[in-house]
């Protein structure tokens, strides 16, 4: 009774709760966006404990079951890429998972880059940490199966994370490692991912594996390097197929690979090279990136989109890049504040 007065079904799915409606010890505080089976809402715990964002879903639903499933692997393994989880519960009517409160999405924040796209020492930066959270996912036993650039978002601003991705929205996560065999099937006539970055099984409607995460993220890697992939306008799904098979040499293969460092066209021989079974080498494609930005000078911080008079310290890359000599910004006063208020003075090392 008290959970009625402050949500209502739509269609029998989506659970919308209204500002201010609490579940358990959380406030709801914001709607941050909803989907086609729930809704994500910003919430505030009655703890004082950092604000988060709780996600929702009818109780005729599964999808979230799925998603609690992984990240409480992913926080068990410690995950640093992914997008971990709070804390979970359910009402009579709905279930729910409260999860970290994270920034904008990759997304949103590609097109801050010159002509709407990254700048490239930006784009392998990001590119190197969205795979390793696909690495972190692979490894606790999961697929996502929907990689894509509104699937990983930045850290917030306030925090100082603007250098760090976060993958999301594990719904469509499938275990790979618990197959009774080795071979690839058919899916059941079924589309599945977004058809941009959707891996070529997809379009054969075949049953993915880890390389097709990664030949999605590669995917992800051109559009954040120069936003023109070759098939970006064509909307048939069979046409964007053979499309992607086209870009795998002469040509096609040059102009999908424009503004894109050269030597990361050994990544997507890498990718057509496995096997539906085999493990990817996370290690060499990662070194292919890193290796990239050295020969080629490129400049990767700041990120494309960190404001232009801040201090932000880099806890992926463990280093402080100042972008004014106009004094620190507001949120890293603050934190120096707090950690004087937090601790003794101790004297300086020499």
């Amino acid at each position: 009774h008290f959970f009625s007065t402050l949500f209502y079904m739509a269609d029998g799915a989506i659970v919308h709760l209204e500002i201010g409606a609490r579940v358990e010890k959380f406030t709801v505080t914001k709607k941050l966006g909803e989907g086609t089976f729930g809704a994500v809402y910003k919430v505030k715990s009655d703890d004082g404990g950092e604000e988060a964002a709780l996600k929702t879903e009818s109780i005729t639903m599964k999808l979230l079951q799925i998603e609690l499933r992984v990240m409480q692997l992913l926080k068990e393994a410690n995950s640093q890429n992914c997008c971990l989880l709070v804390d979970k519960g359910k009402t009579d009517t709905f279930n729910y998972i409260v999860m970290k409160l994270v920034g904008a999405s990759l997304q949103d924040m590609k097109k801050t880059g010159p002509d709407k796209h990254m700048s490239t020492g930006c784009a392998l930066s990001c590119s190197i940490q969205c795979l390793n959270a696909l690495k972190e996912l692979h490894d606790v036993g999961f697929l996502h199966r929907d990689i894509k650039p509104g699937n990983y978002a930045v850290g917030q601003e306030e925090k100082g994370e603007l250098r760090r991705c976060y993958l999301l929205d594990f719904g469509m996560c499938k275990p790979w490692k618990n197959k009774g065999d080795n071979t690839q099937t058919v899916m059941g006539g079924k589309f599945r991912g977004t058809p941009r970055y959707a891996p070529l099984a997809s379009h054969k409607l075949m049953d993915h594996a880890r390389k097709d995460d990664i030949e999605s993220w590669f995917y992800m890697l051109v559009d954040f390097c120069n936003a023109s992939l070759p098939w970006k306008v064509a909307t048939d799904l069979t046409e964007i197929g053979n499309i992607k098979m086209e870009c795998r040499r002469g040509a096609m293969l040059v102009t999908m690979m424009k503004d894109v460092p050269a030597e990361c066209t050994k990544i997507l021989e890498h990718i057509d090279a496995l096997s539906f079974a085999a493990d990817p080498d996370y290690a060499l494609m990662t070194r292919i990136m890193r290796d990239a930005i050295t020969s080629h000078n490129l400049k990767e911080f700041p990120y494309d989109w960190e404001p232009a008079e801040t201090t932000i310290v880099a806890k992926s890359a463990k280093k402080t890049t100042k972008k004014s000599s106009d004094g620190k910004s507001k949120m890293m006063e603050k934190n120096v504040e707090k950690k004087k208020a937090a601790t003794p003075e101790k004297k300086k090392k020499k």
